[in-house]
């Protein structure tokens, strides 16, 4: 990929938006560009931490594995995110389990190269930390969630962040563009499979949700918001 279309990647990540044509391509100097195909690993929980990952396409599950060997589902990361933030700043190994959902193209910057950034481009570093508190105020939501919420509203509240974060909107109401299982669903939930099928084929009946070969659309947002 020649060094355009680098600058044209950089322009699309958000803790970028700020930089001046001339510091987008500088940046874009410093990236590679890496495929991966479905299920591939991008980099697992506690391995030694070199760089931060930008998705560019695709989608990319994070997710840590619990003491009974099962996994939980920490976030789905659609392009302009980036991950490896914390083991930045803690130069520790990576905190979780990145893993390609689909076929995706991931940016790659190193340490040594975002350190450099940082120093010059001050704006980079506001933007970094915004980020990192965002995700922090997702997560503590999720374990009051956990702790509080009933199954249902659980399943609500994590249909609705995805209808947020990777949706779109229809004539019918906000379909999640993103393909995802039920078990994933569970695992971001906190909940088991069995639990999350039940509730889904709860809300389809009481004429919640539609789901179909395109995934789940929600049609009445307004009762999901309802468990906020």
């Amino acid at each position: 990929m020649d060094s355009r279309n680098h600058t044209n990647i950089v322009e699309n990540i958000p803790i970028f938006t700020s930089l001046t044509p001339d510091q987008l391509d500088d940046i874009s100097k410093k990236l590679l560009l890496r495929r991966y195909k479905k299920d591939m690993f991008i980099y697992l929980e506690g391995e030694p931490a070199e760089a931060i990952y930008f998705v560019v396409e695709g989608l990319v599950k994070v997710y840590k594995t619990v003491a009974d060997g099962k996994e939980q589902t920490i976030d789905i990361m659609r392009p302009g995110d980036v991950m490896g933030v914390v083991s930045f700043f803690d130069k520790q190994g990576y905190p979780a389990t990145t893993q390609a959902l689909e076929e995706s193209l991931l940016a790659v910057l190193r340490f040594e190269d975002l350190t450099s950034i940082l120093n010059e481009y001050p704006n980079v570093s506001i933007h970094l930390l915004e980020t990192l508190s965002e995700r922090l105020r997702r997560a503590q939501n999720k374990v009051t969630q956990m702790a509080l919420d009933s199954s249902q509203c659980r399943v609500a509240k994590t249909l609705l962040e995805l209808s947020k974060r990777h949706g779109i909107r229809t004539p019918l109401g906000y379909r999640m563009d993103l393909s995802i299982t039920h078990q994933e669903l569970a695992n971001l939930a906190g909940l088991t499979r069995e639990t999350v099928s039940r509730v889904l084929r709860s809300f389809r009946e009481d004429g919640l949700i539609l789901i179909d070969k395109r995934g789940i659309t929600i049609l009445a947002i307004e009762r999901f918001e309802e468990c906020y």
